[in-house]
């Protein structure tokens, strides 16, 4: 399978979904400085793919069922944002994400306490790797994206 993003503008791009193996459609919106990448899916191929991009990727998970994550533990990506019902499935395609989160808490704890976690700039800095998402997250980089909460009866918790 031959992997060719279909694109829609000069900045944004999909990758079609597939049946086999079940994988969602995979969503690029193409900032200054990184690659968004709206779901991972499921298929190895598009892992390869999304890897063979050198820009440095931020990834937002629509909701935790595997055609739209399966990828996450082996695609390269600098961030994740999720719903809190999303990363409580996180510990099944990255083995030791207790133990990375939990090593981030104290610069999370020290950016909830001094309010520069509103910042996206500071998001990145306070949260390495990991953002869920609670309330709306704003994001400037040569693209404007926002990050909401979706109410919907296919996955609870979605983006």
């Amino acid at each position: 399978m031959l992997i060719e993003p279909i694109k829609i503008t000069e900045q944004i791009s999909y990758i079609k979904a597939s049946d086999n193996p079940l994988s969602a459609d995979v969503i690029l919106v193409d900032g200054q400085e990184y690659l968004y990448v709206f779901d991972v899916g499921n298929n190895e191929q598009v892992a390869e793919y999304l890897n063979s991009i050198p820009k440095k990727k931020r990834v937002i998970l629509s909701h935790f069922h595997t055609d739209h994550m399966g990828n996450i533990g082996r695609v390269d990506w600098k961030s994740v944002y999720f719903g809190a019902n999303t990363e409580k499935y996180f510990q099944h395609y990255i083995p030791d994400y207790a133990a990375q989160r939990f090593a981030e808490l104290p610069a999370a704890l020290a950016g909830a306490l001094t309010g520069t976690a509103e910042d996206d700039s500071a998001t990145e800095k306070k949260f390495s790797r990991y953002v869920t998402v609670f309330d709306t997250v704003k994001i400037q980089d040569g693209v404007a994206l926002e990050i909401h909460h979706v109410p919907n009866s296919h996955a609870k918790g979605s983006l």
